[in-house]
């Protein structure tokens, strides 16, 4: 372990609940490092500067420029949340608290349901929540961030965006990790508590979907309509029953 990753490690033992770091080289995913890690009630953070098969929702993968962007996953054992599913959607709120720190005048991203973050219509993160055991459980909190790259394959190259692409500066990647890290522990104190009032209104701010017609995909229906009501239980379209929030695939303007 090098001094910087050794300053970085103490910084979260002190300052977070996350005891220890693993940054590696190369590895298949940091899911995968973090599902492999005992005990199960720990915590811990797994980092790696390049994932040779790494992980993105419904199977999809995530590629990364190696030694440029952050690969990193939380886990969070031991944890006893008021409502777990609340943190699929509290994760992608301390992803753009993070990068608003960064951006400058650039202004915000945007969540895009369920797990990525734009930034000027451009994918700029994806989040993975995974749970693994049972009683006790742990949450693996994997995120993927764009940060220094300044290209992409031909498929994705008027699709994804970077943080040193949209800025034209370089981004140190452990000061990232550490205030995501920082931003984390918050949410997770205030999910502990059930406090969501903080965390829904800047879910609802950073979707920019309210009072607008939507498209509403789940497993079992596709649902059209005004938006009028969301939080982290369920979204409500104008004249329409509430429709959970954990079962909805995909959120669009239409």
């Amino acid at each position: 372990m090098d001094s910087s990753t050794s300053a970085l490690e103490a910084w979260l033992r002190e300052h977070t609940r996350f005891e220890r770091l693993l940054h590696v080289v190369s590895c298949p995913s940091t899911q995968g490092l973090a599902q492999d890690d005992a005990p199960i009630d720990s915590c811990a953070v797994f980092w790696a500067d390049h994932q040779t098969a790494g992980r993105g929702r419904e199977a999809r993968s995530w590629e990364d420029a190696p030694g440029l962007d952050l690969c990193v996953t939380f886990k969070v054992g031991g944890c006893v949340l008021k409502n777990p599913a609340h943190l699929a959607a509290a994760v992608p709120v301390v992803i753009v608290q993070t990068l608003t720190q960064h951006l400058q005048d650039l202004g915000p991203p945007q969540i895009k349901w369920p797990n990525d973050v734009l930034l000027q219509g451009r994918k700029l993160c994806g989040i993975l929540v995974d749970t693994v055991g049972r009683d006790p459980v742990a949450h693996l909190v994997g995120i993927g961030v764009n940060v220094n790259r300044s290209d992409f394959p031909n498929m994705l190259a008027d699709q994804a965006t970077s943080l040193a692409l949209a800025t034209g500066r370089e981004f140190d990647r452990a000061s990232l990790l550490q205030d995501i890290a920082h931003n984390l522990e918050t949410a997770l104190t205030d999910l502990e508590a059930g406090a969501v009032t903080r965390l829904e209104q800047c879910f609802r701010q950073s979707l920019g979907l309210m009072d607008t017609r939507v498209r509403v995909e789940t497993n079992s229906q596709v649902s059209k309509g005004r938006l009028r009501q969301l939080d982290f239980e369920a979204l409500q379209l104008e004249e329409q029953s509430p429709i959970p929030l954990a079962h909805v695939r995909r959120l669009d303007e239409y």
